[in-house]
């Protein structure tokens, strides 16, 4: 379901950046001369294209959507908080906003939320069917956000390993 989930959101999100970039090709210039800069009291077409390409919501998503993949191929369980915050805004765009792909980011929010729960179920261990060996029908690893921070530095730099964060076991 995480995979699912984070390869919905990559696809979506890089969706709404590549369409959105060739209908807005045509300012491509003004973006790049810095005719943006001011534009705060103005409403133009270069600024409206901006903000809802490159500025939107489209590459985040599809950051989003990279980064629940990438945990998930590294068995890493995505924080609970994420699928929630995917939610709640994909379901204020989906009724502020039509046509719009947020029923389906809404609906990939769903199975991250149902994913992030399963990994942190009863005993917090997940086997696939492909599993074989010793330490290879793993318990997937929660995130320590907490000890990311703080005057631990050393110590978690020597723990942390190439995962880049801070895994309890």
């Amino acid at each position: 379901m995480t995979k699912w989930a984070g390869r919905i959101l990559a696809f979506i999100g890089a969706g709404h950046l590549l369409v959105g970039l060739l209908l807005s090709r045509a300012y491509f210039g003004d973006w790049l001369l810095l005719r943006l800069w001011g534009h705060w009291w103005e409403d133009t077409r270069a600024a409206n294209a901006f903000w809802g390409t490159p500025a939107g919501f489209g590459l985040p998503l599809f950051v989003i959507g990279l980064l629940v993949t990438w945990m998930d191929r590294r068995r890493i369980t995505p924080p609970i908080f994420l699928p929630w915050v995917l939610l709640a805004w994909t379901a204020v765009i989906a009724v502020s906003v039509e046509p719009t792909p947020a029923p389906l980011a809404a609906a990939a929010s769903v199975l991250l939320l149902s994913g992030v729960r399963r990994a942190a179920g009863p005993t917090g261990s997940r086997c696939d069917a492909g599993d074989h060996g010793a330490g290879q029908c793993g318990t997937r690893r929660a995130v320590d956000f907490a000890g990311l921070a703080g005057d631990q530095g050393e110590q978690r730099t020597a723990e942390q390993g190439d995962q880049g964060f801070h895994v309890l076991p």
